[in-house]
């Protein structure tokens, strides 16, 4: 085994700007609002290991998976190569070719990402392929709310609101929004949006325009408005159905707006040009 270090983009950078990464031949230390993280990085010619310290990190990680694996992988974090192809790291925007994107699509797969704890309860291991990354970009947010909310409780605030810029916590509920209308670029009039399929690699069309999760835990709530919108319509609503412990709202193309039933009289139009239907 070699010891060597290696950059992971957890999305942090461009979504806050408030991280600061510093590579050196060891491990990476990345700065987020005011915590310190450190990995430790081994490698085979094959596989790599990730020793992650802190909880956040671990809760991350193991959110993802479940929603990975519930959504039959409609969610999944080792999209990061794809995401960078398509300009949406580093915007340096561009539609890939077929062949591009086919290249890339073995290497997007987390049911090939292992989670284990290790004898110190305060780090993880993660284990992938090494040629597979992974971007917290869809879950960060989601995590950094429960974690101030965390803080503020424990400083005495009775009541309070944490704004990331469409991920919200408002007390003991977090209501986060993904859609097509937040990140994109448009080339030969056509326009790309930053959410991807797995299945495809390339932007979802599946009729919504974005998607809305109220729920109590930040970080499933960040994974859910990103799966639920990879899903559509009807899958995401069967989703909720199976699973419950949230509420959503649809955003479609055709003028609908869906909410669960949960959100009755919660939700008022802006204007008269949608069309509200519940579910049930």
């Amino acid at each position: 085994l070699i010891e060597l270090g290696i950059f992971i983009n957890l999305g942090l950078p461009h979504y806050l700007g408030q991280s600061l990464s510093f590579i050196t031949p060891i491990c990476i230390s990345t700065i987020q609002l005011g915590a310190t993280v450190d990995y430790a990085i081994l490698m085979t010619t094959r596989y790599k290991t990730e020793r992650m310290a802190g909880q956040d990190k671990r809760t991350a990680v193991r959110t993802a998976l479940t929603v990975y694996e519930r959504t039959n992988g409609a969610f999944d974090l080792t999209t990061y190569p794809l995401s960078k192809l398509w300009g949406f790291i580093d915007q340096n925007y561009r539609v890939p070719s077929d062949a591009e994107i086919e290249r890339l699509l073995p290497c997007v797969d987390m049911s090939k990402v292992q989670l284990a704890a290790t004898d110190d309860s305060a780090n993880s291991l993660v284990t992938m392929p090494a040629d597979m990354a992974l971007s917290f970009g869809a879950v960060a947010k989601g995590c950094a709310s429960d974690y101030a909310i965390q803080a503020m409780r424990a400083a005495g605030v009775t009541s309070g609101v944490v704004s990331l810029g469409g991920y919200l916590t408002v007390g003991e509920t977090a209501v986060i929004t993904s859609g097509s209308y937040q990140r994109y670029f448009t080339e030969g009039g056509q326009k790309y949006h930053h959410i991807l399929s797995p299945t495809t690699g390339r932007p979802v069309n599946n009729g919504l325009l974005a998607v809305t999760i109220v729920c109590e835990d930040g970080t499933l709530a960040d994974c859910l408005s990103t799966a639920m919108f990879v899903l559509g319509p009807q899958a995401a609503l069967n989703y909720w159905r199976t699973y419950g412990g949230f509420e959503m709202l649809l955003v479609k193309a055709d003028g609908h707006v869906v909410l669960t039933n949960g959100l009755y009289g919660q939700f008022t139009p802006n204007g008269d040009s949608y069309v509200v239907d519940y579910a049930s």
